[in-house]
């Protein structure tokens, strides 16, 4: 479908470390090298329910910049809601 509409699908799945100096539980994430090298993210909200979470909203879409197995890292990393909804914000960028 990406072909017939003209879009091209990534298959790089590099990543290098995104500082996050203000970071309270960390100070560095894994981002996948085509999110860290892109001029805009566009991330669009879908209301969902999380077991961690309470409210996902769109912060499960960002999963998909963490690379592979880094994920159930972060999911036991991140075992209550609180931590993690404070890790999405202060990474977000205005």
């Amino acid at each position: 479908m990406a072909k017939m509409y003209g879009f091209a699908l990534n298959n790089d799945c590099s990543y290098a470390a995104l500082e996050v100096p203000q970071g309270r539980r960390s100070k560095q994430f894994d981002i996948i090298r085509p999110i860290l090298e892109a001029d805009v993210l566009v991330n669009i909200a879908k209301l969902k329910t999380h077991g961690m979470m309470g409210l996902s909203a769109a912060v499960k879409n960002l999963f998909g910049c963490v690379p592979g197995l880094m994920k159930p890292e972060l999911h036991c990393h991140f075992q209550s809601g609180r931590p993690l909804q404070k890790c999405w914000s202060i990474c977000a960028v205005p």
